[in-house]
């Protein structure tokens, strides 16, 4: 049973892995691997292709549910119904629609399909299961492209959002009534509103409606960087350890209580009732979390075990647990896209293997404190390739805060919710007296975290290392005596000694990030790292520095920035300035403005460095900028012995005009980053001749409101016969300049492309008001 799920599984993995989808038509040949199933000999090899069929067969299904291309960039008058738990931010409400039909389009086109919408401004109050009609903007759902950063289309693809957009502000909406549509959704909005008005502004509010409803957007990013500091942040997701522990409890107390009952206990024996409850109950909870994708995995995994005893079947737990993984794969196959999915199901494999033999001779206390270092431990390859960092106090942290929150806090959160609405008082009383014991179990978080101890790879383990981690783990965990145990610690060896990859001497690595509509370049070189720019800040929760900048520089194993150059300081420049800072260690920082608070040391022509037989020049201002204005950004030249590479900013004309003056070699470049993100202000005709460019590189936004890059300026660069690539079509851009000349680049969006990821040949260059250039004319 063990091996087929495996096999099966992996089929799912081989699909997954895939950056194009075979043909749907494949899928026919479902009934005949069934059929195969009887044959022993082919089993495990039918059991893999129907895993690959079934994710085929599912993927196709999501796919179709995708907004058409040509409906980008237009407005649309769309009917549907708010279908999500609304989100309020600053200055946005975010929420998910169900779209029924579109108006004016094909006579009243149906089209089922769910977008994220953002609805900015004073949004009015948004109630699941009412109908709107709205006017809107749509795109294909879309994320940034960069190695190590968070693969977000691959999450709307996991959700099943077919597009995003916004609610235009100047068209008129219109609600239509209320639907019998989302009732849970709407119960859950009355409880998080009811839970809001007795906590007011608490610091623990955000943290009582994760544990209560699923809702975790109020809660802070700094508290989110406490829980990942001491290994808790599992605690605040609704998963399976809460869903386990509540039918848990339940199951205990209905079989002490049902064996009490007398004749009842002779009809139906206790611990089936028991485990009739427990599924009851873990379903009730599920409920409440809104059915989420954790929730649904751990609610599976429960039922499971409790049909089991419900059924007097005597199921190991490793063969429960080879039905909870096949049940779910079954029922959503691309939850192994989840981070979850493999933390769950891993700490429960790694119990069982760890406890084995462990559990009848000791105390309560040492068996509790054998699962957290087993958890630690055994999940300890996956967390450092999930999240690049290990908490070394989280077995401490955890042997406290999972009994504190699961036993004391988490029935005092259920309990009081389920009473806000029939009896208020008394379920205040009891989450004013959970808020109360989240204050103290936080300031004991606070303690432990402040000894600091986070531990990291030199840079994020590729799939083989994490393998062979995994690996060394089972061995180191196996019981005594087991042979070969000791050879687990050469197993682990990879993930703390792996070299990062360098560029070998006299050569420099470039990459233009895919930070949207903004700037970030990184320029690494053997033993140096300079970063040219930090990219926007998008929003309170969202910056460049710290979701794409710092994450790209771990993956490729970088602690250290050597020089740090802010250009200028408009902020989809230097938006994730104050988070690179935090996160790295900076060497020099230079630029012309002032960031934030912080005074930058200036930039001036004439200053130089040389890193590894690479040379570094500033071309421009000519003085010291005082203004931090487009025109005084900061101009570097990067070369070595057989290229060069022009970085620019945010020049316009004028500044152009003051580098025609140098001489012509220093401006000659084989790499030219568009200034001013291909601004029709920029590029002028006699600044492209001058640096006479084989590439030419745009970092904008995919759609951007400003249009970039203006079709003329594309027209510009490909008469004089440049091949031009842009980060919202290619992704992130890496160039290697050595001493055999430029390399052709690498995109991202290809190399790193899944097949639910938007193909490059789909992708826009133009902004929102600009006709459609397909990026294939464009990098020809």
């Amino acid at each position: 049973m063990g091996v087929g799920v495996i096999a099966f599984f992996l089929g799912i993995l081989a699909v997954v892995e895939l950056p194009v989808l075979p043909d749907p038509f494949l899928v026919q040949f479902i009934p005949l691997l069934v059929l195969l199933l009887i044959v022993r000999r082919l089993r495990l090899l039918a059991l893999f292709l129907l895993g690959c069929l079934w994710a085929l067969f599912r993927a196709d299904l999501i796919l179709c549910g995708r907004l058409p291309f040509e409906l980008e960039a237009t407005d649309l008058v769309v009917q549907g119904t708010v279908a999500s738990l609304p989100s309020r931010k600053t200055d946005k409400t975010q929420f998910v629609f169900e779209v029924a039909n579109i108006l004016e389009r094909e006579a009243h086109q149906k089209w089922p399909m769910q977008v994220r919408l953002n609805w900015f401004g004073d949004a009015p109050e948004l109630i699941p299961g009412d109908r709107w009609q709205l006017t809107v903007r749509l795109k294909q759902p879309r994320g940034f492209m960069n190695p190590g950063t968070f693969d977000y289309e691959g999450w709307l693809f996991q959700q099943r959002i077919g597009a995003t957009g916004y609610v235009r502000p100047k068209a008129t909406q219109r609600r239509l009534g209320s639907s019998p549509n989302y009732p849970l959704t709407r119960f859950r909005q009355r409880l998080a509103h009811a839970i809001e008005r007795v906590l007011g502004d608490a610091p623990s509010l955000g943290l009582i409606q994760a544990l209560a409803i699923g809702e975790r957007g109020l809660i802070s990013e700094e508290a989110w960087r406490l829980l990942r500091a001491t290994g808790t942040n599992h605690l605040m997701a609704i998963s399976g350890l809460h869903i386990g522990l509540v039918a848990g409890m339940a199951f205990a107390l209905v079989k002490r209580l049902w064996a009490l009952s007398g004749a009842a206990a002779v009809l139906i024996a206790a611990p089936r009732m028991a485990g009739v409850a427990a599924i009851a109950t873990a379903f009730s909870y599920a409920l409440l979390a809104g059915f989420s994708i954790p929730t649904r995995r751990a609610l599976i995994m429960v039922s499971v075990v409790m049909l089991g005893i419900i059924l007097q079947r005597n199921l190991s737990p490793g063969l429960a647990l080879a039905w909870a993984l096949l049940v779910v794969l079954i029922i959503d196959p691309f939850s192994v896209l989840s981070i979850g999915f493999w933390l769950s199901f891993g700490a429960v494999g790694v119990i069982l293997f760890g406890m084995r033999g462990h559990l009848s001779h000791r105390g309560i206390w040492w068996k509790w404190g054998r699962v957290q270092v087993l958890v630690a431990a055994g999940l300890a390859p996956l967390t450092l390739l999930f999240f690049q960092e290990q908490s070394l106090i989280a077995p401490i942290a955890n042997l406290v805060a999972v009994p504190w929150v699961g036993i004391a806090i988490l029935p005092l959160i259920l309990f009081g919710t389920v009473l806000l609405i029939p009896l208020p008082a008394i379920g205040e009383l009891l989450l004013t007296v959970a808020a109360h014991g989240i204050d103290r179990l936080w300031w004991l978080l606070g303690a432990l975290a402040s000894f600091d101890l986070m531990a990291g790879p030199p840079l994020i383990p590729p799939t083989w290392a994490v393998a062979a981690g995994c690996v060394g783990v089972a061995l180191l965990l196996a019981p005594r005596g087991f042979p070969g145990r000791w050879l687990g610690v050469a197993w682990l060896l990879p993930l703390g000694f792996l070299a990062p990859p360098r560029p070998a001497e006299g050569h420099v690595w470039l990459t233009l990030l895919d930070v949207g509509q903004g700037l970030s370049i990184v320029a690494q070189t053997r033993e140096h790292v300079l970063v040219y720019d930090t990219g926007p800040r998008l929003s309170a929760d969202f910056d460049a520095g710290r979701n794409i900048l710092v994450p790209f520089l771990r993956y490729y194993g970088i602690r250290r920035v050597d020089h740090l150059i802010v250009s200028h300081e408009d902020s989809d420049h230097s938006g994730g300035f104050e988070s690179l800072r935090s996160a790295v260690s900076i060497g020099t920082i230079l630029g012309n403005g002032i960031i934030g608070k912080t005074p930058l040391d200036p930039c001036w022509r004439g200053q130089s460095w040389r890193w590894n037989g690479i040379d570094f020049q500033v071309l421009h201002p000519p003085l010291a900028g005082t203004t931090g204005r487009n025109n005084e950004s900061c101009v570097v030249r990067i070369s070595s012995a057989k290229g060069s590479i022009l970085l620019t900013g945010d020049i316009e004309e004028q500044a152009e005009q003051v580098l025609l003056r140098l001489p012509a070699t220093l401006l000659k470049a084989d790499i030219l980053v568009a200034p001013h993100h291909g601004s029709k202000t920029s590029s002028t005709e006699a600044f492209v001749q001058a640096v006479q460019p084989k590439y030419a590189l745009f970092s904008s936004g995919y759609r951007n409101r400003f249009g970039f890059p203006h079709r003329p300026i594309i027209a510009r660069y490909q008469q004089q016969g440049v091949k031009l690539y842009a980060s919202a079509t290619s992704g992130a851009i890496r160039f290697d300049l050595g001493t055999k000349g430029v390399i052709e680049p690498r995109l991202y969006r290809l190399d790193g492309a899944r097949f639910w990821h938007l193909p490059a040949a789909d992708i826009p260059t133009m902004g929102a008001d600009e006709p459609i250039l397909k990026p294939s004319l464009v990098a020809q």
